[in-house]
């Protein structure tokens, strides 16, 4: 019952966008195994590229995508689908490139589904003329460059590393129903606090916690390591000691290591219901 519904709602976005020339250049190749490769481009003649790969980066972190690269000098972003369940398309990676060409820009698209995954043709044309349209209505005028938190880039065998610590070893249901809800929070969390190279946690967690006032406490672990190189994001090696003191409260340890010096650091994590299926850093 669950895939009927979502297949209906994904037909019906679809369905939205048939009659649009966000589809004319669309392409695809490649198979379920080892993966697809979906593609298509645009031209905007009267928008202005710096304008348009900064829209389309908003509209990215708002649908739920988590942006592994923002290059605005180059109009370049890469970013995995973060939100989504296995046949959603989690974690495909996608690939957006914005180019001045003139007063306008070409817009270059392409998403990837990982060996294995399946999902419809329809969700990618879906997603590709949302871009579009966030695009083509950016504006002609070159915006002020966006002020970033200070983060390495997150590699994609990261962003997957972190997916897959989600299995604890518990027999306990709420718990894991627990985790399940929060679980797309959490990874959003540890894959910023894992590239923070500065202390200034709350620019990237108050999106994601309870409070302002009590960030000053999440400093950035790499802060810790002595001989990792700081341009690379820190791993999230594991995450453990799972627990639920009641139904609106998850509690748990995150052990973060440097790939290139070994070293460890270990922080305790609080994460508070505050709606359904709303979870929150306290």
């Amino acid at each position: 019952m669950r895939i009927f519904i979502a297949t209906v709602l994904v037909l019906f976005s679809f369905n939205a966008f048939a009659d649009k020339d966000c589809l004319t250049n669309f392409t695809s190749e490649g198979f379920m195994i080892p993966g697809k490769t979906y593609k298509t481009f645009g031209d905007f003649p009267a928008i202005n590229s710096l304008a348009a790969i900064q829209q389309v980066y908003k509209s990215l972190l708002i649908q739920g995508f988590l942006v592994t690269k923002f290059d605005e000098e180059n109009g370049e972003i890469f970013a995995v689908r973060a939100n989504g369940t296995v046949n959603q398309g989690s974690h495909d990676p996608y690939h957006i490139i914005a180019t001045q060409v003139g007063t306008g820009t070409h817009l270059s698209l392409i998403y990837k589904t990982i060996h294995r995954r399946w999902i419809g043709e329809e969700a990618i044309q879906n997603i590709f003329c949302g871009t579009m349209n966030v695009a083509k209505n950016a504006g002609n005028v070159a915006p002020p460059r966006l002020t970033l938190p200070n983060l390495a880039p997150v590699t994609y065998d990261q962003s997957l590393t972190v997916a897959n610590r989600f299995e604890p070893r518990t027999r306990d249901e709420q718990l894991k129903a627990q985790i399940r809800e929060a679980r797309v929070t959490i990874t959003n969390i540890l894959l910023n606090v894992s590239c923070l190279k500065d202390d200034q946690a709350e620019k990237i967690l108050s999106k994601f916690s309870v409070s302002d006032d009590n960030l000053n406490h999440f400093n950035s672990p790499m802060l810790e390591t002595k001989k990792h190189d700081q341009h690379v994001c820190l791993d999230v090696d594991e995450i453990k000691n799972w627990s639920s003191p009641s139904d609106t409260v998850l509690k748990f340890d995150v052990v973060f290591k440097a790939d290139d010096s070994d070293e460890e650091v270990i922080r305790s994590y609080e994460m508070h219901r505050i709606a359904s299926a709303v979870w929150k850093l306290n």
